[in-house]
């Protein structure tokens, strides 16, 4: 029988397709259903098509360096080739979420087989917060998306350490910093672990590590550089860093970017602080709320590490702001869904390590490390549910785990 009409053979090789097309289509539906969902992102955009630059109005001055520039960047390609149609940005957004369901499978696929890969694959694709955001013109898509690219890139490392890998890894990770530099969290010590079970030596392991971040740095300087030029001071990828850090660590805090009564965190603040910061301009706007930040921590350290934790504990379950912009039954419909993975995730995370597969357990790792690095980085900062669906599609593949491995062992149990 021809293989393109063998059942077993077409399932087998090709049911990523099968899952990247019921996400898309889902998403389709979505975004022709939902109206969009405009951020600051859209202006930033609009301001660099009108000949305007590279700017978005914060705080009552211009901002040169808000936002990461990946994803404005491309809402300028689309909107330049199609006449601003906001429909084609929304469906290349469906296209990319729906790869990170793909991108999930493979990572699955190489630590715990086809059968799971499958399904880790599935509730990525009917994941309600990566089918919404697919309607909001917000850069969250390509943060998924990346992380998930990124740590397939890394397992592909611990299978096969060369030059040619490490370089491919390092330009993903340098496109991944210009929408998300969170990652930067996770680089060093993944390829501290890898370096580790790998056996390699420390002047082997050290041109690697070098090369991993020159190559890297070839994506994301040109925008550093950009901003020096600009600014005459260093600025990774934003210059609103030291506000959000402010935001998750003042006298005000609630966690969150708002209060539980919808108020942002900064109409809390002191008349006079406010006064102040409306009257500078972006970088001294940028040094006033680092030197809050650090004078506040200074004064309450302990009550900085108490928070910290508590932000922890927001981003892996929910902060009180959750569900606070959404209609009430989205969020009950969310926080089922969420328990049901949640629990299944750490059945998975128990099964994975009970059950003998070593071969694969250093992948498996490289998926917890991210998703611990990634989450205190954030922890630094303010929690919104968003930035935990960012890495959400890394703990679904535990999730499918935990539900193959518990039924598995039921039906077991049941014959026997």
């Amino acid at each position: 029988m021809p293989k393109f009409i063998n059942s077993n053979y077409f399932k087998l090789k090709y049911c990523y397709i099968y899952i990247f097309f019921i996400a898309l289509v889902i998403r389709i539906f979505a975004v022709i259903l939902i109206p969009p969902e405009f951020w600051e992102q859209e202006i930033i955009a609009t301001n660099i098509l009108a000949g305007k630059g590279f700017i978005y109005p914060f705080l009552g001055t211009i901002y040169r360096a808000y936002i990461e520039p990946l994803y404005p960047f491309i809402a300028v390609i689309v909107y330049f080739l199609t006449n601003h149609n906001v429909f084609i940005l929304e469906i290349i957004q469906a296209i990319f979420s729906s790869l990170i369901a793909v991108v999930i499978y493979f990572i699955a696929r190489n630590i715990f087989g086809q059968r799971i890969a499958y399904l880790a694959g599935i509730l990525v694709a009917l994941h309600p917060g990566l089918i919404i955001y697919s309607t909001k013109l917000h850069p969250l898509t390509f943060d998924a998306f990346f992380f998930s690219l990124v740590l397939l890139l890394m397992i592909r490392l611990v299978d096969n350490l060369n030059r040619k890998n490490i370089i491919i890894c390092a330009l993903v990770s340098g496109l991944c910093i210009l929408t998300r530099p969170t990652i930067l969290a996770f680089l060093p010590f993944a390829l501290f672990y890898i370096f580790k079970i790998k056996k390699i030596k420390l002047l082997e392991g050290s041109i690697y590590m070098i090369t991993f971040f020159v190559f890297a740095a070839v994506i994301f300087m040109p925008w550093t550089l950009r901003n020096y030029l600009i600014h005459k001071q260093f600025i990774l990828t934003r210059s609103i860093d030291t506000y959000v850090f402010w935001v998750g660590n003042n006298p005000n805090f609630s966690g969150s970017n708002l209060n539980k009564s919808g108020i942002p965190v900064i109409e809390l603040a002191p008349r006079a602080f406010k006064e102040k910061i409306y009257k500078l301009d972006e970088i001294s706007q940028n040094k006033e709320f680092l030197n809050a930040t650090l004078n506040y921590i200074k004064k309450f350290p302990f009550r900085f590490i108490e928070r910290t934790i508590k932000k922890f504990y927001y981003f892996w379950w929910f902060n009180p702001q959750a569900g606070l912009l959404y209609p009430k039954t989205w969020l009950v419909l969310y926080q089922i869904f969420y328990i049901f993975i949640f629990t299944f995730g750490i059945f998975g995370i128990y099964f994975s390590y009970e059950e003998d597969f070593s071969k694969n357990r250093s992948s498996a790792m490289l998926i917890l490390l991210a998703l611990l690095s990634i989450s205190i980085a954030q922890s630094l900062f303010y929690i919104e549910t968003r930035h935990r669906w960012a890495v959400e599609p890394l703990f679904l593949i535990f999730t499918a785990k935990g539900m193959m491995s518990y039924f598995w062992k039921r039906r077991r149990n049941e014959i026997h």
